[in-house]
C-alpha cells in the first residue's frame, strides 16, 4: 500500500507570499485569530508526483526549521495544507461555515487560506524528533507515533478490484503534510536510518559512517576546531 503513495499528486504554484497576522468575528461574537500565512496568488499551478521525484522529501521537511526556509519549501515544492492550495488575495479573506443539528447551532468553523507557518514549522519540528528518536532507538519514539492516533487520519484508504492482483489497495492521503507524514513513517518502517550532522545538525542519509551531511559541514567544523586549538596554543 505504501507503494501506492508514489501516485500522489500535488499542485505546485509558480508565486507565493506571505501575509501578516489577522482576524475574524463570527456572527456569534466569537473571535478568530489566524497568524501568518502563506498563500498563492496565481491563477493556476502544475500536478506533479512529489513522493515518486523526491523520495526522502519528508527529511528536507524535518530539516525546516524557519519562515525563510519554510517559505522556500512551499515554493519549490507547493503548499503543505489544502488551505495553501486555495488561491487568495493579501487581504484577508474567510470563510465561515455553521454545524446545525434540529436547527440548533453546534459549532462555527472559518476557513482561511494559505498555510499557517506556526503550524507548519511545529509539524517539520515533529517530523525532525521523530528521526533523532528513531536514530537514537529512544523509547520516547513510541509516545510520539501515538500521537498519530489521537490526530486526525492522515490519509483515507481506496479500494478498488484489480484485473490481475483481484483487489488493489492505496492510501490516499489528503495533502503534502498528510504524505509527508506518511513517507516519514514508511521509511522507518523500512529501516531507512536518518542521522544528524556534527556540524549544522541537519538530518541526513549517512553513508559509510559519515558524520557530516556534505563536504562544506566537514570542511567547516575541521576549520572551527583548528581555529578553537590555535586560540588555546596561545
Amino acid at each position: 500500500m505504501f507503494n501506492r503513495l508514489l501516485e500522489f499528486v500535488w499542485t505546485r504554484h509558480s508565486h507565493y507570499e506571505i501575509v501578516e497576522p489577522c482576524g475574524f468575528t463570527g456572527d456569534d461574537g466569537k473571535r478568530w485569530e489566524f497568524g501568518r500565512r502563506i498563500i498563492t496568488t496565481a491563477e493556476s499551478g502544475d500536478e506533479y508526483y512529489p513522493l515518486k521525484r523526491y523520495p526522502d522529501l519528508y527529511r528536507v521537511f524535518a530539516n525546516v526549521k524557519s519562515e525563510q526556509a519554510l517559505f522556500e519549501f512551499v515554493g519549490h515544492y507547493g503548499p503543505l495544507t489544502d488551505e495553501g492550495l486555495t488561491r487568495s488575495s493579501a487581504k484577508p479573506h474567510f470563510t465561515s461555515s455553521v454545524l446545525l443539528m434540529n436547527g440548533r447551532k453546534l459549532a462555527e468553523f472559518v476557513y482561511v487560506p494559505g498555510d499557517q507557518i506556526d503550524r507548519c514549522l511545529k509539524e517539520a519540528a515533529w517530523c525532525a524528533h521523530i528521526l533523532r528518536y528513531h536514530a537514537k532507538k529512544s523509547p520516547q519514539l513510541q509516545a510520539l507515533i501515538q500521537e498519530l492516533g489521537v490526530k486526525s487520519p492522515l490519509c483515507a484508504m481506496d479500494i478498488e478490484a484489480d484485473p490481475v492482483d483481484g483487489v488493489r489497495m492505496s492510501l490516499r492521503p489528503k495533502c503534502l503534510l498528510d504524505a509527508l507524514k506518511l513517507q516519514l513513517l514508511d521509511s522507518i518502517s523500512r529501516g531507512v536510518n536518518t542521522f544528524a550532522c556534527d556540524a549544522c545538525d541537519n538530518l541526513f542519509s549517512r553513508k559509510s559512517g559519515a558524520k557530516y551531511c556534505s563536504d562544506k559541514c566537514k570542511d567547516d567544523y575541521n576549520n572551527a576546531r583548528r581555529r578553537v586549538a590555535n586560540r588555546k596554543g596561545l
